[in-house]
C-alpha cells in the first residue's frame, strides 16, 4: 500500500477504468477538449494526469505536428494499463 490514498484509488480502478460509465456526451466532450489543449503547431505535449492514455491516439491526430507526448500519471498503474492496451 502506497502512502498516498488517492494513488491506492486509481490503481484499483485501472484495469477497469476505460469501462466506466461516462455521459453520453462525452465523445463531443473529449474531442473539443483535445483540439483546444495544445496549439496546432505544437511540438511537444505533456498530457498530465493521462490514465491509461486513452487520449493519446486523439492528441496525435488533432496536432500532426508533435514529435513527441509525454504521458504522465501518478498511479503506476494506470500507466502499464495504458502500456498494454495503446
Amino acid at each position: 500500500m502506497s502512502p498516498n490514498p488517492k494513488q491506492d484509488y486509481f490503481n484499483q480502478l485501472a484495469a477497469a477504468w476505460d469501462t466506466l460509465p461516462a455521459p453520453p456526451d462525452a465523445p463531443a466532450r473529449v474531442r473539443r477538449f483535445v483540439e483546444r489543449v495544445a496549439a496546432p503547431q505544437s511540438r511537444r505535449i505533456l498530457d498530465v494526469g493521462c490514465g491509461t492514455g486513452i487520449l493519446a491516439r486523439l492528441l496525435a491526430e488533432a496536432h500532426p505536428a508533435a514529435s513527441c507526448l509525454v504521458e504522465l500519471d501518478f498511479a503506476l498503474e494506470m500507466l502499464r494499463e495504458g502500456r498494454t492496451k495503446h
